[in-house]
């Protein structure tokens, strides 16, 4: 609707300006050069909006994939718990440890995680995350 918007007004200008035989006086060319810069200001903002709607719609798509799939209920949103199926064995310096894999925590988790709780692993198929179960429970996760 806005391309056809934008081509009529482009159309008019032009055709306006072809009708006139007499030779150009400058204040004619004023008007002339005034109504173009309108006409471009109009194309101009019009593609910033659509620019805006376009960058608000692919927000609300990342914010929507990144949210839980299914939404906590009242009573247990105030609680923050671990998923069970989220529990790896992952061996760390320390031997095998039992840890919440970062992934499967982000996508399933009731609550915002704790940054401070994420661990990293080297491994010889490269760096595995995680999170430490005690240091989730020191930030008031059940497990």
């Amino acid at each position: 609707m806005k391309k056809q918007f934008a081509a009529i007004v482009m159309s008019a200008t032009l055709a306006a300006t072809s009708f006139t035989a007499t030779p150009a006086r400058a204040d004619e060319d004023v008007f002339k050069v005034l109504g173009g810069l309108v006409v471009l200001g109009v194309i101009a903002n019009q593609i910033e909006k659509r620019n805006e709607r376009k960058a608000a719609q692919q927000r609300a798509r990342s914010q929507a994939i990144h949210t839980p799939r299914h939404a906590p209920s009242i009573k247990t949103s105030r609680i923050k718990r671990a998923p069970s199926r989220c529990v790896r064995e992952q061996w760390t310096h320390r031997g095998i440890r039992e840890v919440y894999g970062a992934r499967c925590m982000q996508r399933h988790a009731n609550a915002q995680l704790p940054q401070n709780c994420l661990r990293q692993n080297q491994t010889n198929s490269g760096p595995r995350y995680f999170y430490a179960p005690r240091c989730l429970r020191q930030n008031g996760w059940r497990l």
